[in-house]
């Protein structure tokens, strides 16, 4: 099943139907008023076991040298990615946070308009199990992205992130024009002739 913002239709996994199921969810935004994002996440998982519901990713954000958030990182800048995900239960009575298979947590980014991914090394920071007052954001992890904008010039880099739980389900997020390196440059005017 396909979810976008444009097209509407059937809106749920069929949980009668056993076997694997896939549930793809299309967004679109924009990284800038004059560059288009796409994100797309593609669910995977299986009705007939106990835990049916995929990881989530509960939180993303580009950090600068500085380590504060930033929009775009400049050439020849340090700079990581930071992400935490996480597996949870879901009852009549409540949410509860579940561990997930971290081993399994895979990044990778490629130069908008290439072809292929390429990984990043990513490390693991700390899990965020919540409290019982408090749901659990997961666990944290970190990649440097220093190296992506060691080159000269402008690019804009696509971000893809997996997730697996420890039932065998998961969740794949590609993130198009994710963050920009290099000059910041405003968009276009049109002249108008007279």
């Amino acid at each position: 099943m396909r979810l976008t913002d444009a097209i509407s239709g059937q809106r749920d996994v069929n949980l009668g139907t056993p076997g694997l199921q896939s549930l793809e969810v299309i967004t679109s935004g924009g990284l800038t008023p004059s560059m288009p994002r796409q994100s797309k996440a593609t669910f995977t998982l299986d009705a007939s076991r106990a835990d049916f519901v995929p990881p989530v990713l509960t939180s993303l954000r580009l950090l600068g040298s500085d380590g504060r958030l930033a929009a775009r990182l400049e050439t020849g800048a340090r700079g990581s990615l930071q992400f935490s995900a996480a597996d949870y239960e879901y009852t009549f009575l409540a949410t509860e946070y579940r561990p997930f298979r971290a081993e399994a947590t895979k990044l990778w980014y490629r130069v908008r308009g290439t072809d292929g991914w390429s990984p990043l090394t990513l490390t693991q920071l700390l899990e965020d199990a919540g409290t019982p007052l408090r749901l659990g954001e997961g666990i944290l992890f970190r990649a440097d992205v220093s190296p992506l904008a060691a080159a000269a010039g402008r690019r804009i880099v696509d971000l893809k992130i997996e997730l697996a739980d420890t039932a065998g389900n998961t969740a794949t997020y590609e993130l198009e024009s994710a963050f920009s390196i290099g000059p910041e440059t405003s968009p276009r005017r049109r002249s108008v002739r007279k």
